[in-house]
């Protein structure tokens, strides 16, 4: 769970998701702010601890997304 003020595309290469430079979709959802974020390090990124917050965000595979075709084709 994130601040909702930390960089998405940080967060989610973070939470494994997506590889650095990826590119893909992810189900972002919105919680309650919380009492305190803890620090951890995954997929070579460290998040920072961080108190009281007003608004968070977590993500997760996006499912059911159906692709449609790219732009001028």
């Amino acid at each position: 769970i994130y601040t909702n003020d930390s960089t998405l595309a940080t967060a989610v290469v973070h939470t494994g998701l997506l590889a650095a430079g990826g590119k893909g979709v992810v189900k972002v959802v919105v919680l309650p702010g919380q009492e305190s974020y803890a620090s951890s390090t995954r997929c070579g990124f460290t998040s920072s601890s961080y108190g009281n917050w007003s608004l968070s965000y977590k993500m997760e595979k996006a499912r059911g997304i159906v692709k449609g075709p790219a732009k001028g084709e």
